[in-house]
């Protein structure tokens, strides 16, 4: 168990991190097809980063049991 939560716990800084990347990749993507940069690449950033803090929440929620 102390094993499982300490995993959660060093995984837990990456996730958001890694979900503002991949959002702001993809909005700069998209921005460049369409030539609307830099608009897309922050709204799809700031998304990733509502996912990224969600998913954070949803995994502690798990981790504790549901308490």
């Amino acid at each position: 168990s102390f094993l499982r939560v300490l995993a959660v716990a060093m995984e837990l800084p990456f996730i958001p991190v890694a979900a503002v990347v991949i959002g702001g990749v993809l909005g700069y993507l998209v921005d460049e097809r369409l030539g609307t940069s830099p608009w897309l690449t922050l709204v799809c950033g700031a998304l990733g980063f509502l996912a990224g803090i969600r998913e954070v929440l949803r995994r502690l929620k798990d981790t504790n049991g549901g308490e």
